[in-house]
């Protein structure tokens, strides 16, 4: 594995701890996905270090997708991906993962996360009792402004940084069958 792969995993293991942007962890994991990608020339070995990078990043993302997904569901303000589907993903992800897992993986999160954006850009406050305590309406709003700040980005980093990247994979399959 590549120095500067190790420097980019090391970074998205401790992001959360380290910065204090929520934005930091899943930029830092969408560079790792590409960057473990493009050391294999877009073909992940079965076993290799970028694979196991990678499935580290995908992982991540996944469930700090989820954790996004059941604040969204908690608050009425959208509704999530079917968590069952996500948590059999992560569980083979964890197994012996291959290249096309982890393509399959980033697909559904990338469904999951522009469904999520579009419910929650759409979404009204629900009846709301009068009785919040101060820490409830605290926990609230800090799960508003998460939410605001991270499904935009990642819907952009889907598009910015996923859609390129599953492109180049693609066409490297199709060259190496043809």
């Amino acid at each position: 594995m590549k120095a500067a792969l190790k420097v980019k995993l090391r970074s998205v293991k401790h992001a959360s701890t380290i910065r204090v942007d929520p934005r930091a962890p899943p930029i830092a994991g969408f560079e790792l996905v590409r960057a473990g990608f493009k050391d294999q020339d877009y073909q992940l070995e079965r076993g290799s270090s970028e694979l196991q990078v990678v499935r580290y990043a995908v992982s991540d993302l996944l469930r700090r997708l989820l954790v996004l997904a059941r604040l969204l569901e908690g608050y009425r303000w959208a509704y999530g991906p079917d968590f069952r589907e996500f948590d059999q993903i992560l569980e083979s992800l964890f197994l012996h993962p291959t290249q096309d897992d982890l393509v399959a993986a980033m697909d559904s999160a990338s469904d999951a996360v522009e469904g999520m954006l579009e419910e929650f850009s759409q979404a009204e406050f629900p009846r709301i009792p009068n009785d919040l305590t101060k820490e409830e309406e605290k926990e609230r709003e800090h799960a508003r402004y998460k939410c605001a700040a991270l499904l935009p980005l990642l819907v952009q980093l889907m598009a910015d940084v996923w859609a390129p990247l599953r492109k180049k994979i693609l066409q490297v399959d199709v060259d190496l069958r043809t």
